[in-house]
């Protein structure tokens, strides 16, 4: 995910413009920030519902077990949140660094 190199149709995406394919994006990585926040928030309940319980097979509590699932929540937060802010910043160089067709010169 650091890459950005995962399976995606982008024939939609590539034909809209850059400020609306960046909103797509941020609306996208928000959704992805929703389900972090969901997947810690329910493994964290997960955890506290399984703290008594022991593994038949591993004999330790089945806490450590479904201990991934908080940590996973919270690190795809904080890594959707980093791209967020890179996103954001685009989205305002995109703003400010706009061409102004009266400006041009040579044109006419």
């Amino acid at each position: 995910m650091q890459n950005k190199a995962h399976v995606a149709v982008t024939i939609f995406v590539e034909g809209m413009p850059p400020r609306v394919r960046l909103a797509l994006f941020l609306i996208s990585k928000i959704l992805v920030l929703g389900f972090g926040l969901t997947m810690g928030y329910l493994g964290i309940q997960l955890l506290l519902t399984m703290m008594t319980q022991i593994s038949p097979t591993l004999h330790i509590p089945m806490q450590w077990v479904y201990l991934g699932f908080p940590f996973y929540g919270f690190f795809l937060m904080v890594s959707t949140l980093d791209q967020i802010l890179e996103d954001i910043k685009q989205f305002r160089n995109l703003s400010t660094s706009s061409p102004n067709p009266s400006s041009r010169k040579g044109e006419g």
